[in-house]
């Protein structure tokens, strides 16, 4: 019966039953799928990039801002085509990190460390494209206005790029199209629920589009390669379902670049998409997630040698010595993009070598993995002549056939090289295909869980079985007390039967033995016994109904004030008419308790 469910389930279920207020309501400027167009020349057919994300430059913690001058030293060396800063610009966070709001002295701080970075670095500033992250929205009511300050201090908004799609060609002898998606909240709601991108079907078709668009408009092989600050197991489907993976395998891009879950995860987020775009036909890209540079110093260098995309990660923690990128054959591991049937055998090594050093000697070594990476032949290699004074591309011509194999790991290849100091540094070996098969390593549990689950389909799963879990934890001990009851009741009915023929018939021998019985009790043992143990029993009962009563509400205060003392701090962060104004965060669950408090004292009275 309702009358026999207790207080707060009504509460609960009342509030369920509400509709929500801003189910219907859609902001002015969700579906904006703007696009800004940059062109650069290239010289030949092979580019270079540099990515960092997740900087979350701080008030708090200078460092991570001082510490970019080893960017700047580095891009000297590197001297990319192009600098994409993926996201969480900034961190825009209190000290306890337990509030958000957007500082704007972090967004001064980064632009002035961009402006260095610049001047030390001597790229082009508009060559450095930045996108926002969840960290740069934190309680940005709107783009535009005086709380966004990514439009005031990036390096998009100074050249007028404030578009959620930025397409970047590279013009040479081949083009190389990077594609960037901006899919933050365009009402940036406050940590911790600000974590998820939010794509919209105008934004998916807009991207569709400018991936189509160079195709149609180059007279050469375009490569395309899309950044973004989520990864694709974070960010939503649009409202009709739509989702970029369809779009990017359609498009037949190489790789989406991404931050946002940070080194402390993993430093080898890195997922194969293979996709059926028809029923004869499937097509597949890489997604490779970088470690942030908040704690780690990650830094990434991508490069794109005639349509093949390979990069190599660095930590900076010092000053870059020297870094050496193998363009292709690239690592079967992952960065293999085709099948044997599509692959077309190249007979070159191509290495890019980045250092502030003069480069004497280069060589390559190829291992076989079946004899003991015994060494099958070591190769010289050459700096290509160029017309530009910064392009440390070393080549070689080889024999692909002698490298074929069912295997995809059998050969291996390492780069050694010696500058004008004498020192001798090496790259790491790593497995190559010719024929361009792939051999994914097993990923940890810990990737596959956040990069691999959608996790917008687990929500509704996580959202029903926690509702669930609540109804069952008010029900159980109403049921329990229910039970308990119920069982008391039919213990004294039968004890009471029991009692009176056990009272006839012990009335019925007094009669008849009276005389011997005389020196005896009054009343039987053992029906003594029983209802000394039926008593027993019921005073156990009740001392441990209002035992663990009194446990509940004690358990109901302390919960109270721990839920006052967050209440309180979100008021210190946000002032007291949000808090006041968010029912469910705020006082309807002191309802729920004062609710269950009640009842429970009902009970113990």
């Amino acid at each position: 019966m309702a009358s026999d469910l207790p207080l707060p389930l009504f509460v609960l279920l009342f509030l369920f039953l509400l509709p929500t207020p801003c189910s219907s309501w859609q902001p002015a400027d969700d579906g904006d799928a703007s696009v800004s167009r940059s062109v650069f020349p290239m010289d030949g057919d092979v580019a270079w990039v540099v990515q960092v994300s997740d900087l979350h430059i701080s008030t708090y913690s200078p460092e991570r801002a001082a510490e970019l001058a080893l960017l700047g030293t580095a891009l000297r060396a590197i001297r990319p085509h192009l600098l994409l800063v993926t996201g969480d610009i900034t961190d825009a966070k209190n000290q306890q990190r337990t509030s958000s709001r957007q500082d704007e002295y972090e967004w001064v701080t980064y632009k002035k460390a961009i402006d260095a970075i610049v001047g030390q670095g001597g790229i082009d500033k508009s060559r450095i494209f930045d996108i926002r992250g969840n960290h740069d929205t934190y309680g940005v009511p709107y783009r535009g206005g005086k709380l966004d300050f990514f439009s005031t201090y990036s390096v998009n908004s100074q050249f007028k790029r404030l578009n959620t799609i930025s397409s970047i060609l590279l013009q040479g002898d081949r083009s190389y199209q990077f594609l960037g998606i901006d899919d933050t909240m365009s009402v940036g709601i406050r940590f911790p629920a600000n974590l998820f991108g939010h794509s919209t079907d105008k934004r998916i078709e807009a991207v569709n589009s400018e991936l189509q668009y160079w195709t149609n408009h180059s007279n050469v092989p375009v490569t395309k390669v899309v950044f973004g600050h989520f990864p694709m197991s974070f960010t939503a489907s649009s409202e009709k379902g739509q989702r970029y993976e369809s779009v990017f395998a359609r498009q037949s891009i190489s790789a989406y670049l991404c931050g946002h879950l940070h080194a402390k995860v993993s430093k080898q987020l890195w997922r194969y998409h293979e996709i059926r775009t028809t029923e004869d036909h499937k097509s597949s890209f890489w997604e490779w997630e970088l470690g942030d540079w908040k704690d780690s110093r990650l830094i990434r260098i991508l490069a794109i040698d005639g349509g093949a995309v390979s990069f190599i990660d660095h930590t900076l923690k010092q000053a870059l010595q020297t870094s050496i990128l193998i363009t292709y054959p690239t690592d079967s591991r992952s960065m293999n993009m085709l099948d044997s049937e599509k692959w077309s055998m190249r007979n070159d090594i191509n290495v890019l070598i980045f250092s502030h050093q003069v480069i004497r000697n280069v060589s390559a070594r190829v291992f076989d993995s079946h004899s003991e990476f015994k060494i099958v032949e070591e190769i010289p290699l050459q700096l290509v002549a160029s017309t530009s004074a910064h392009r440390p591309l070393f080549h070689a011509r080889w024999n692909a056939e002698n490298y074929r194999s069912s295997s995809a790991t059998r050969y291996w290849l390492q780069v050694f090289v010696l500058d004008s100091h004498g020192v001798k540094i090496s790259s790491e070996q790593r497995p190559f295909s010719v024929e361009g098969k792939i051999a994914i390593p097993t990923s940890p549990w810990t990737n596959y869980l956040l990069f691999e689950v959608q996790w917008e389909d687990m929500y509704q799963v996580l959202l029903w079985s926690n509702l669930a879990f609540t109804i069952a934890l008010l029900f159980i001990p109403k049921l329990l007390y229910h039970f308990v009851r119920r069982s008391s009741s039919y213990q004294r009915k039968g004890y009471c039967i029991f009692a009176a023929q056990k009272k006839n018939s012990i009335s019925a021998d007094s009669a008849n033995m009276h005389a011997e019985s005389s020196s005896l009790l009054p009343v039987a043992p053992r029906a003594l016994l029983m209802k000394f143990t039926d008593k027993m029993a019921s005073m156990m009962i009740q001392f441990c109904g209002s035992w663990t009563r009194r446990a509940l509400l004690l358990t109901c205060l302390i919960t109270a004030a721990i839920h006052l003392k967050l209440c309180s701090k979100l008021m210190s962060a946000y002032g007291i008419v949000p808090v006041v104004l968010s029912p469910p965060l705020t006082w309807i669950p002191l309802l729920l308790l004062g609710g269950a408090a009640y009842c429970t004292v009902l009970h113990v009275d």
